[in-house]
This record gives C-alpha cells, sequence and structure tokens, in this order.
C-alpha cells in the first residue's frame, strides 16, 4: 500500500502517514488497498482522502461457499457468516423442504438446489468499500464535517471541510479521484 499525502509540511505530512498505516491497519484493509492520496490545506480547511482499491472482488455464489451432497440432500456451508444469507434466499422461494439441521447444514431438495446454487449471497466488495468509506471517514480531521463524496468501482475519494466546498476544491477531489 503507497501512501502519498500532499499539501501539508513535512512532519505534519509523515504524522498523516503513520496515522493512515494505523487506520487501515485497524480496519484490517491494508492488502486490499493500491494507493492512498491525502491532501491537506490547513489555510483553507480543505482535506481530501483518495484511496484506490487493487482489485474488486468478485462475488460469492452459494455453489462458492457450500457443498452440496444430493444423496442426503445436504448443503453444508463452509462459514456460518453466510447461512442466515442463504436461508434468506431459501425461503424467499420456497419454506417446503428446506430444514437447518445444525449451524453449518441445510436439508434443501435437489431441484430448489439446482435453481439457486448459482444465486449470489455476498458481495465482498460492498463491505470493503464500506471499510474504506469507514476508514476515510477517520482519516479526516473530525470538524471538517461537510463532505464531496467521489465513488467509482475502484476508487473512494471524500473532501471535507468545515465551510462550503468550493468548486476548485471539488475539481481537486476529481483530479485525485482520476490519479494514478
Amino acid at each position: 500500500m503507497e501512501i502519498i499525502v500532499e499539501g501539508l509540511p513535512e512532519k505534519e505530512a509523515q504524522g498523516y502517514v503513520v496515522l493512515i498505516n494505523d487506520i487501515m491497519r485497524e480496519f484490517e484493509i491494508r492488502r486490499s488497498i493500491e494507493k492512498v492520496f491525502f491532501y491537506g490545506d490547513t489555510e483553507n480547511f480543505v482535506f481530501i482522502a483518495s484511496i484506490r482499491i487493487k482489485k474488486v472482488l468478485e462475488p460469492l455464489r452459494i455453489e462458492d461457499v457450500a457443498i452440496y451432497n444430493p444423496e442426503k440432500e445436504m448443503l453444508s456451508v463452509e462459514d456460518e457468516f453466510y447461512v442466515p444469507k442463504i436461508l434468506s434466499l431459501l425461503w424467499s422461494l420456497s419454506k417446503e423442504g428446506v430444514e437447518q439441521e445444525d449451524r453449518t447444514e441445510i436439508k434443501i431438495p435437489v431441484d430448489l438446489y439446482n435453481k439457486v446454487k448459482g444465486e449470489v449471497v455476498y458481495y465482498p466488495t460492498d463491505d470493503l468499500k464500506k471499510n474504506v468509506q469507514e476508514a476515510i471517514n477517520r482519516v479526516l480531521p473530525e470538524a471538517a464535517r461537510i463532505k464531496y463524496i467521489l465513488s467509482a468501482e475502484k476508487t473512494i475519494t471524500v473532501a471535507s471541510s468545515e465551510n462550503a466546498i468550493s468548486e476548485d476544491s471539488k475539481k481537486l477531489a476529481q483530479k485525485y479521484h482520476e490519479r494514478d
């Protein structure tokens, strides 16, 4: 993860590098982040944080997170995190023949399994983006409550200030958002 801090004196910039590293570690997203740009203008009290995600993670389908045994009509879910999501999906289609045997085992008829095995049960990128957004909020000064947010598939950028965000600041945020 590369961190680039601009617009601040060297000592403050180094402090932000440490802060950003600590926050990314706390949210356990360091490995998923390619680059962090941080810009600070203390004179006008405008701060911009732009985070680029390394790669967009593929959505997980039932067949990705569970193994089905057709003889027993039993779906074994690898991680109980996915069980509520799978049950919700199954019950939205049919409650008939669907029974949770234990924490990670679900009895399900073969025809229903064949119908839903390709259904998405989890979007990991959505959670990653939520964590990135929360991390950005922690990096930006608390008094900078007015925000201008840009979001794309792999980049989230937030300009913040205690005052209305000027058009120049919005343009600068856009440049950071599109920057390599």
